[in-house]
């Protein structure tokens, strides 16, 4: 399995999807960047060709889809790892030093020389009817 799969063969829906978004988003962004009233004009016209395309022949999109896929894919990889970044050190690694500072091991690995064995025992099974309530 690849850590990121390229889409070289869109379906016809996902580009007719591709066009249609193209129609709202590329006047959209324009409006964003402070583009002038011919930049926005511009890329209205833009985005109702690319929908038109996307209706009536939607493999006259695959190529803009790709390219805009590979110019893409390292924006997605810098997004990723900044949110597992971000999530770890500001939600795993408050929880495991607060666990620390208070003394929580949920893991049990204090270390006790005069013990046989870790091993816990087992509680019995509840029965079948336990499977379908959580308490």
């Amino acid at each position: 399995m690849a850590l990121l799969a390229m889409n070289f063969r869109p379906t016809a829906r996902q580009l007719r999807q591709f066009g249609l978004i193209a129609l709202v988003a590329l006047p959209a962004l324009a409006w964003l960047w402070g583009g002038g009233r011919t930049a926005i004009s511009l890329s209205v016209a833009i985005g109702a060709v690319m929908a038109t395309l996307g209706l009536f022949w939607p493999r006259g999109l695959a190529p803009a889809f790709i390219g805009l896929s590979f110019a893409t894919i390292p924006i997605g990889i810098v997004v990723g790892e900044a949110a597992l970044a971000l999530v770890y050190y500001a939600i795993i690694t408050p929880i495991g030093i607060v666990m620390r500072l208070i003394g929580r091991d949920p893991l049990e690995r204090e270390i006790h020389p005069e013990a046989d064995t870790y091993w816990q025992p087992k509680p019995p099974p509840r029965g079948p009817r336990s499977y379908l309530r959580p308490w």
